[in-house]
């Protein structure tokens, strides 16, 4: 079967980390791996094809599909695609060939769509269920992060000594680590960010500064980008004593 990249669009599997186990593995239970796992990768491979050649196809595909779901419940929807940027764009392209399930077996059955070797059988759609599933309470536990939690991220990207490089040595996908600079200059332009120069004593708050880590930086005390991150450390170290 082809790589799951075409264009450069959508990427491959990441078997990183999985290496060291299989090769731990007999060849009987290598083998049993692979027959389980297969209808996971398989549908999530179809999914993928099948929205991408819909969304690309503006002058066949495309047109064909708005007509198959025209006067529907779906009228005017399209299958989402799973994009490397957004983090949640799988579950969001799932969740869509779920929702659609009848129209698009229904699509991908017309011959004349030509996109017969993309049909997806009976397991293969309770992989995609499952793959929901497990999306989704990934999802919910994601939301359900406190405040808290919102500023230990923002306070480790402002932090001279750590800045991204947490984030890259715990390994978080790419993606994540885009949402946490996101909402860290979100919250920056939304609230703290002045509308004009600002000055404060320079002797405000030498000692919390020192108490939670600021040791050294290079930009002045009065700096309000430097005021935010301090904010956010001094929040970060309270609620930890708590």
């Amino acid at each position: 079967m082809e790589d799951l990249e075409e264009n450069g669009e959508l990427q491959g599997d990441n078997e990183d980390g999985f290496v060291e186990v299989l090769n731990e593995l007999t060849a009987a239970e290598r083998d049993d791996w692979q027959h389980e796992v297969m209808p996971v990768r398989t549908a999530l491979f179809k999914a993928r094809k099948i929205s991408f050649k819909i969304i690309h196809s503006t002058t066949i595909l495309l047109p064909k599909w708005r007509e198959q779901v025209a006067g529907t419940e779906f009228d005017g929807q399209i299958l989402p695609r799973d994009v490397a940027t957004r983090w949640n764009s799988m579950f969001d392209m799932l969740s869509a060939f779920i929702r659609m399930k009848e129209p698009v077996t229904t699509f991908l059955d017309r011959s004349s769509n030509k996109l017969a070797e993309y049909a997806l059988d009976n397991e293969e759609w309770e992989a995609i269920e499952g793959l929901v599933s497990v999306l989704k309470r990934t999802l919910n536990k994601y939301y359900q992060l406190t405040d808290d939690s919102y500023i230990y991220r923002m306070a480790i990207i402002l932090h001279p000594e750590l800045k991204l490089e947490y984030f890259k040595e715990a390994e978080w996908p790419q993606a994540w680590i885009n949402a946490a600079v996101s909402v860290t200059r979100e919250m920056w332009e939304q609230t703290f960010k002045p509308n004009g120069p600002r000055v404060v004593d320079g002797n405000a708050n030498i000692a919390e500064v020192r108490g939670v880590g600021f040791l050294s930086f290079s930009f002045s005390l009065a700096d309000p980008w430097f005021l935010f991150s301090n904010q956010l450390h001094r929040r970060r170290a309270i609620s930890s004593t708590h």
